[in-house]
């Protein structure tokens, strides 16, 4: 061995620099390729421009590989310049796969892992990075619940209900806890999912919903290159209601009171006013101080704009020397609401610095920096409000009081979303937040042996600014009254800090050729600490300047809370392959949490797993040559539930509440009490999982399997014992419940060329799992609607009364029973299930819920997603798909029947109602007050099964010879659409979205969107 390594010596004295250009086969630069000298330690990746420079001798092998490309070798000669072309990978089993502390080859996976290219992400009109993972893989169930910008309401599940309380993914930046909500999209280098047990269970108490790992782009040694990634956007509301003309909403009105029994509220001669554009108001005889109004106005058009503008660019640098690179970017991004005017925004700016330093041939410094600032500005009372008002309130009031453009009349009733828009003043928001790592690296101190050290702090914080003003209304004397009436000011402050600290040892050894071995031992800290104030004051001096001093002292209200939690823990790994085909998994992760009490605050989450490549095995390949893989797998593991919505921080000790001030003698005195019964036995919940899965590839790689079955069981659950109310508190939780959910994902793939030029693919996945409350402190009370929790039920079941039509004919008004003696001809009809002659939901309980039946659940069903492209020449083109194939979905029924309360008015789709003439409509008929109408029924429950185009994107690239007169490497035009098209079966579809949520009332409308982008590389 001495003989060889002096041998050497003359090689390597004799080493040159080299500079080249990797690119694809349509000669398009490739970046972040990994270049180097075989059997050599060390490398350089290529910039953005595919560019690298590295020193190697003449007769030195040099290797190529990138995530997505095939590998290549180049045997130099005494060429200074090289040029290399990588193709694309017919499948992914051999890409490397970031897992746990760590990565792997995707053949030796033996948890379930789902991988994200940051192509299925880039160039997408998304507000983040969130809304673009939307139906990509399998498993892993993204919503949201409006379109407010800074504000949709995104939410993640991973494979299902973990528990009680929403769980979602642990999201890791580069290793550290971050979101995915504030990462730039055009940062990310690629993602990890990591769903199983075997998988995730390295992560211990923090892993119960999955996880996700989110790795950013490095820098890459050789000259610096510049990249420019921009867009211009269009937002197109959807689903935004039609209104009626004002003398509509009267003729019905006056149907819905004559129906109840009531007198008319409008005469025939008021009817004919509304529909006379000269007639549009008149004194009112009873007050002489106010009109009578008679407009027809539909204010959706002042104030909803048909089309926002929305922003994103993006400048990145790539560069380095021989031990060092950089990856460093900005990023600004604005959109604009749907409102005409008002607060009504939201812009990020998103700042970051990844650098890398080779100290020596074992030490490497890595650091990276994070910065973001967002702000968002919405109204003061909030859009629910305003929906509520443009919706709502009746079309026959005007904007302003006559004669005026400034002034807004004086109705308990009229429309105010347009002064309460432009006069009540702004919600405005602004978050900081700042991230940095810093990780020491020793590799090779013995050969196979890397050690890593890493501390990440994260600073940040969200300040929110609520003014809300008072606004005059006016009669025809003066001022009349005010709303907002007093006016308030409301000031958060909110903190955040965190440590992060991570010590790794890994280790990897082989015995002979049939022999690998891995082992990973790992310690890791982090604590956080929350701070918030909350002061609010009224009845402020001044209409115009809001600040917290001048307003009523006596009015003054203020809060603090402060939430602080820490975990420690010690966590190992091993791996074993026999002969590449035979794969062994084991995990362990000890956790010891603040959150617990002391005798309860370690646990310990193991896994295993294990794969057999059947696919190498040479009587599989001799029975089925077409396979090029073929592997099984199968995991068990534990995880812990510590980042459970319901787990608080210090619920093992007990807690004073502050009450309301009371006097004795004659003293304002303090009160306090205890809130809750302290829980000191309650643990964390911990979830067992199973999974058995399947990866195949076969004809060259070109198509590519995987599937997944499920189970996982959370026997630990926390409850609220269900006690009697004599106890006079409420009591503590207790791991008492026990939820299962079970289920399966598939995802398959094809990818092919065709001649040299043209290269396609296409994709689809789909997944579904169902739960079941096994056991929940024997919780089973039943109500109409939506229940969350009944034992032997899923989560979320809905129970209703079954319709059966509508009442056509006075017989079976009579005959029939009935719910309340209100019911007449064209009510809903619903169906006596028991047999007792009432409707009614008995005592509410699974043993007697009357005439309750099982509906359903709300929870989506079969998600799935698909997505094709091709390439050709200088053009791409790619499309994606996403939906549901099963969900119930519960408007509330209130919002879309008039008249269940006076003021609410008729929509356009409400045309369809019940009538002599109209049997057959989609509404019953009109009844004021209309309480029969309203249960929760079948009657009202929509099919919210869909399927969205999701995004689209047509791009070209410019000829190299073109673009190089202006020294760019790389130029691409594009057009990207999302959320352009979608089909479902609701069966009011031009006023709901199916992604609305349960229970929803009106709301911010979501947005379809096109864009124009250009990319340039200098």
């Amino acid at each position: 061995m001495v003989a060889c390594i002096i041998a050497s010596f003359p090689l390597f004295a004799q080493a040159q620099q080299r500079t080249g250009k990797v690119t694809d086969e349509s000669g398009n630069p490739i970046p972040g390729v990994s270049v180097t000298v075989k059997n050599v330690t060390g490398g350089t990746t290529s910039n953005n421009a595919g560019e690298f420079t590295i020193s190697a001798p003449n007769g030195a092998i040099i290797q190529f590989s990138s995530a997505g490309y095939e590998s290549k070798e180049l045997l130099l000669a005494a060429q200074t310049t090289v040029s290399i072309v990588l193709s694309p990978k017919s499948g992914t089993l051999s890409d490397v796969v970031v897992v746990g502390y760590g990565s792997q080859k995707r053949t030796n996976l033996t948890g379930a892992v789902g991988t994200i290219d940051k192509k299925k992400i880039e160039n997408r009109p998304v507000a983040n990075a969130m809304a673009a993972l939307q139906g990509v893989t399998p498993g892993l169930t993204i919503t949201r619940s409006n379109g407010t910008p800074g504000s949709e309401g995104y939410a993640m599940q991973m494979r299902g209900a973990t528990s009680l309380s929403p769980v979602s993914p642990l999201v890791l930046i580069d290793g550290a806890p971050g979101s995915l909500l504030a990462v730039n999209p055009n940062d990310i280098e690629n993602i990890s999912v990591l769903k199983d047990a075997a998988a995730a269970s390295i992560y211990g108490a923090r892993a119960a919903g999955g996880v996700i790992l989110v790795t950013t782009k490095k820098g890459s040694s050789g000259k610096i290159a510049v990249s420019y990634a921009g867009k211009y956007a269009i937002n197109k509301p959807t689903n935004v209601p039609g209104r009626l003309h004002s003398w509509q909403e009267a003729q019905m009105a006056n149907e819905s009171r004559i129906n109840a029994g009531q007198a008319a509220g409008y005469t025939a001669e008021q009817i004919e006013w509304m529909k006379d554009p000269n007639v549009e108001y008149i004194v009112n005889p009873n007050n002489t101080a106010d009109y009578l109004y008679f407009y027809d106005l539909d204010q959706t058009s002042l104030v909803l704009r048909d089309q926002s503008p929305q922003w994103d660019h993006n400048i990145s640098m790539r560069g380095g020397g021989a031990k060092d690179n950089f990856f460093a970017s900005l990023g600004y991004f604005k959109q604009q609401g749907v409102f005409k005017f008002g607060p009504d925004q939201a812009d990020r700016i998103n700042a970051r610095f990844n650098y890398n330093l080779a100290i020596s041939k074992i030490f490497a410094f890595e650091t990276k920096l994070a910065f973001r600032q967002s702000n968002v500005l919405a109204p003061s009372v909030g859009n629910a409000r305003i929906f509520s008002n443009l919706y709502t309130t009746r079309t026959l009031y005007p904007t302003f009081f006559p004669g005026t453009t400034d002034k807004y009349i004086n109705d308990n009733s009229g429309n105010f979303a347009y002064a309460l828009l432009k006069e009540a003043g702004a919600s405005d928001t602004k978050e900081n937040e700042g991230n940095a790592q810093f990780a020491l690296k020793a590799k090779d101190l013995v050969k196979g042996l890397t050690l890593s050290a890493m501390y990440s702090p994260r600073l940040g914080t969200r300040t929110n600014g609520t003014a809300v003003r008072t606004i005059p209304r006016y009669n025809i004397n003066g001022i009349g009254s005010y709303m907002n009436n007093p006016n308030s000011y409301t000031k958060t402050e909110y903190n955040i800090f965190s440590n992060n600290v991570q010590l790794t040892a890994d280790y990897n050894w082989n015995l002979g050729d049939d022999h690998d071995f891995h082992v990973l031992g790992g310690y890791a800290f982090e604590d956080e600490r929350i701070n918030q104030t909350i002061g609010k004051a009224a009845n402020l001096a001044t209409n115009d300047f809001f600040t917290l001093n001048t307003g009523d002292p006596l009015q003054w209200q203020a809060t603090e809370d402060i939430q602080t939690w820490a975990l420690e823990s010690y966590f190992t790994r091993f791996n074993y392959a026999f002969k590449g085909k035979y794969l062994f998994e084991a995990n362990y992760r000890y956790d010891g949490s603040s959150k617990n009490a002391p005798v309860n605050r370690w646990n310990g989450f193991p896994s295993l797993s294990a794969g057999w490549r059947i696919g190498q095995e040479s009587w599989f390949q001799s029975f089925a040559p077409i396979f090029d893989e073929f592997k099984i797998r199968g995991s068990w593991g534990k995880l812990g539930n510590s980042d459970a919505v319901n787990f608080g921080n210090y619920e093992y000790i007990t807690q004073m509440a502050a009450g309301a001030a009371y006097p004795f003698n004659g003293v304002r005195n303090r009160s306090y009490s205890q809130a809750r019964l302290a829980s000191p036995d309650k643990v964390w919940e911990i979830i067992t999982t199973s999974n058995i899965g399947a990866d195949i590839a076969l004809l060259n790689n070109r198509l590519n399997l995987s599937g997944d079955y499920f189970v996982k069981r959370n026997k630990d659950m926390l409850v609220l014992l269900q006690v009697s109310n004599s106890i006079g508190i409420q009591t503590g939780q207790y791991n008492l419940g026990d939820l299962k959910t079970k289920g399966w994902e598939f995802s398959i793939g094809w990818r092919d060329r065709i001649g040299k030029d043209f290269s396609y693919f296409i994709n689809a996945n789909i997944s579904d799992n169902t739960n079941e409350l096994i056991s929940f402190g024997g919780q089973s009370a039943i109500s109409p609607g939506i229940n969350a929790y009944i034992q032997g039920k899923p989560l979320n079941t809905v129970y209703g009364y079954q319709a059966d039509g509508y009442f056509q004919t006075a017989d079976e008004v009579a005959n029939h029973p009935k719910f309340s003696a209100a019911v007449g001809m064209g009510d809903i009809k619903y169906v006596d299930v028991n047999g007792d002659k009432k409707i009614n939901a008995g005592l509410g309980r699974l043993s007697d819920h009357g005439d309750l039946v099982e509906l359903g659940n709300s929870a989506p069903r079969y998600t799935y997603g698909f997505d094709l492209g091709f390439t050709y020449k200088g053009f791409d083109f790619s499309a994606m798909f996403q939906g549901v194939g099963q969900r119930k979905l519960f408007v509330d029924p209130t919002t879309l029947y008039p008249y269940t309360s006076s003021w609410i008015v008729p929509m356009d789709y409400n045309l369809d109602y019940w009538t002599p003439e109209n049997k057959n409509a989609r509404f019953p008929r009109m009844f004021i007050g209309g309480a029969q109408n309203t249960l929760r029924s079948s009657h009202w429950i929509m099919n919210g099964a869909y399927l969205r185009l999701k995004n689209i994107q047509v791009g070209y690239n410019l000829p190299a010879k073109l673009i190089s007169k202006a020294k760019l490497t790389n130029a691409r035009v594009y057009f990207a659409g999302q959320d352009l098209w979608e089909i479902n079966n609701m069966w009011l579809k031009n006023a709901f979205d199916p992604e609305t949520p349960d229970n929803a009332s009106w709301q911010y409308p979501f947005f379809r969107t096109i864009s124009f982008g250009l990319n340039l590389t200098f």
